[in-house]
């Protein structure tokens, strides 16, 4: 039976997911369509779809294309605990049954990895359609009321009430897959204020769900019950702001909690620092409060996202999308850092985690892409660097690559390779000649494979150096340059 309890446990994730992905954004309870049972004695909600209705009166509820959310998330369990996050986005439509629904993303919900929703808002409230999972799961929980309108205090409804559904997994390993009942009420507790990490919110509506699961055993005549307990938070004109996650299976209860630190919501932003350039300087904050920052790309297109020149410790944390393909994050102390990321969309969000004392630069530029890297340029006759400015460059088999960056203001420079497809080493010089290397105590990770590496260089108007490839046969390495 023990084996039983854990799988149940993560089914019940992955079943209340798809059920609550859209509710923890948008949900709403009241009465629109004039259900005035209570939700002891009505049963579920008829579905019916673009029926004239009072509307979403203060926008709690904005659903608009180009929206994003992001959140640090917290799990909480016996074993103990830890710190994740969680993007939310509207990115595109897709045609389910005849409407436009919204396809909503999340990238790491609940810890649990990405989903998909496909959500329809109309006069009455927030409709489900569907889910990317198309398992027995995915079909038979669709086609309900995520939320209606209009939002009033102490007003419930019963969301799902279900019977003898196909689980679509087989908990007692008797060959037969086993079924459950599950049973969903909503209720708009109040109104209120609330603090998260991107600020605090005033006249907040606060909304809990209640669940109710019973696994069905096919070999064993018995009945294992599950509950779940949702407190969901929602500011005009923002949305969704913190939500909360209690579930409890067998006596055995689970936590996590999610708060809103940073969003994009119909144009407005906050907690975001929107980069229009390719580098930015940044100065840290105390470790354990990230700064989030987004990039605009061309779609589609392989990116590296780079943090160098680190005076003291600091992380780079991928956001959107939250996992790269190659690269090198949370390194120790002030080593750099990178992030590949393949056919990104047309926006990148990361975080910086260090130490009030760590300066930074935050760059990012499409990762080279060379099938037969040759070396580029030579000693009397360097390939020219514009500060600022991230460069894709290539270096051969046993190779060396030589550069240049002039007319510089004279002072304090970092320069860096990143992006590393193989081994390569950075080498900064005092003049064109190339003849001496500096011994710069402060390059970062040198000649560890692949790792990028900078080197701060002081009192300069004009800077000489080069890339070479490491023990590589027949390969070379692709990388960016960045001067700053």
């Amino acid at each position: 039976m023990f084996k039983i309890y854990i799988l149940i446990n993560k089914l019940f994730l992955k079943l209340i997911m798809p059920v609550g992905i859209i509710f923890l954004l948008f949900a709403c309870g009241g009465g629109g369509g004039g259900d005035s049972e209570s939700p002891s004695q009505s049963e579920e909600l008829s579905f019916e779809l673009g029926l004239d209705g009072p509307g979403d009166a203060g926008d709690y509820f904005p659903l608009e294309i180009g929206n994003v959310w992001v959140f640090e998330g917290t799990m909480f369990s016996a074993s103990g605990s830890f710190d994740y996050h969680n993007t939310i986005s509207i990115n595109k439509t897709k045609v389910v049954e005849g409407f436009d629904a919204l396809v909503v993303e999340e990238t790491n919900s609940y810890a649990e990895g990405s989903s998909e929703s496909y959500i329809f808002k109309d006069l009455n409230g927030i409709a489900n359609l569907g889910s990317s999972d198309e398992g027995a799961l995915g079909v038979q929980l669709s086609r309900y009321w995520e939320g209606r309108f209009p939002v009033v205090g102490g007003e419930s409804f019963v969301q799902l009430a279900r019977t003898g559904l196909t689980l679509g997994e087989d908990l007692d390993g008797d060959g037969i897959n086993d079924s459950f009942d599950i049973r969903s009420i909503v209720t708009v507790v109040d109104f209120t204020s609330k603090t998260v990490p991107v600020g605090t919110f005033n006249n907040v509506v606060h909304i809990r769900r209640k669940v109710n699961l019973d696994y069905i055993l096919s070999f064993e005549p018995d009945v294992i019950p599950a509950t779940v307990e949702e407190d969901s938070y929602f500011a005009s004109n923002v949305g969704f702001i913190e939500r909360s996650l209690s579930i409890t299976v067998d006596g055995s209860t689970e936590r996590a909690l999610e708060q809103l630190a940073a969003y994009v919501v119909n144009g407005q932003s906050a907690g975001l620092n929107r980069v229009t350039d390719s580098v930015i300087e940044g100065n840290g904050t105390p470790l354990g409060n990230e700064i989030y920052y987004w990039f605009e790309v061309v779609p589609n297109t392989d990116q590296t996202v780079s943090l160098t020149g680190l005076t003291d410790d600091a992380d780079l944390l991928p956001i959107l999308p939250n996992i790269c393909t190659q690269g090198h994050t949370s390194l120790p102390d002030a080593n750099p850092e990178d992030c590949q990321l393949a056919t990104a969309p047309y926006r990148v969000i990361f975080a910086v985690n260090g130490l009030e004392s760590s300066e930074y630069i935050l760059s990012i530029a499409q990762t080279p892409d060379f099938a037969f890297p040759v070396n580029e340029g030579e000693t009397l006759n360097p390939i020219l660097i514009q500060d600022s400015i991230p460069t894709e460059g290539q270096v051969g088999s046993r190779g060396i690559s030589f550069y240049t960056s002039t007319d510089l203001t004279y002072g304090n420079y970092t320069v860096s390779i990143s992006g590393l497809s193989n081994d390569a080493d950075l080498g900064v010089y005092t003049d064109g000649t190339y003849s001496f290397e500096l011994d710069c105590s402060l390059i970062k990770a040198g000649d560890v494979l692949d790792y990028p590496e900078d080197c701060i260089v002081e009192n300069v108007n004009e800077l000489y150096f080069s890339v070479e490839s490491g023990e590589l046969n027949n390969e070379g390495a692709s990388y960016i340059i960045l001067v700053r």
